[in-house]
């Protein structure tokens, strides 16, 4: 009984989490595609790289697999890192 609680908890976290996480993915990709300007860029990467990475965690949720969730931050800090070298790149330029 305790595992189909946590079964059914986990759908309620897919029921809320997959319609976000596929909105900030296609918000991002939309933006990468029209924008032109360098910052506007790195934001929309941001949110791209965001909304997969909803997506990552909510499977690990489903899946109770907390390697998951490791790999999630993992991502993040490589994709912090990479929109500091951007706005450094951004800095040097202007």
């Amino acid at each position: 009984m305790v595992e189909l609680n946590k079964f059914i908890d986990a759908m309620l976290a897919v029921h809320e989490l997959f319609p976000l996480s596929v909105c900030l993915f296609l918000l991002g990709l939309i933006g990468l595609l029209e924008s032109r300007e360098f910052l506007s860029v790195l934001i929309f990467g941001e949110l791209t790289m965001l909304g997969a990475n909803f997506c990552m965690l909510t499977c690990s949720l489903i899946f109770g697999d907390p390697v998951g969730q490791a790999y999630v931050l993992c991502i993040l800090a490589v994709t912090a890192a990479e929109t500091a070298v951007g706005l450094g790149l951004l800095i040097l330029l202007y």
